[in-house]
């Protein structure tokens, strides 16, 4: 990968991130879970928890890269 396409590998993962920490927030979704089936909600919040550390374990993954490619970022 060059450095550039680390650079966009990093921001979609922070924007993965992003949107899986905006699940774990209160939504109707998750409202609606919760009030009829309150497992759904737990399942919710364990699965955007997996997500947020994929996305975390990418970023460090890319950064680790690009530093020894010796990206300037």
């Amino acid at each position: 990968m060059s450095c550039s396409q680390i650079k966009n590998e990093i921001y979609e993962a922070e924007r993965f991130e992003d949107e899986a920490r905006d699940e774990k927030g209160v939504t109707g979704t998750n409202v609606a879970a919760g009030l009829l089936f309150w497992p759904a909600l737990l399942v919710t919040y364990s699965n955007a928890e997996d997500a947020i550390d994929a996305a975390q374990d990418r970023k460090k993954y890319l950064l680790k890269l690009a530093d020894e490619k010796k990206c300037k970022f």
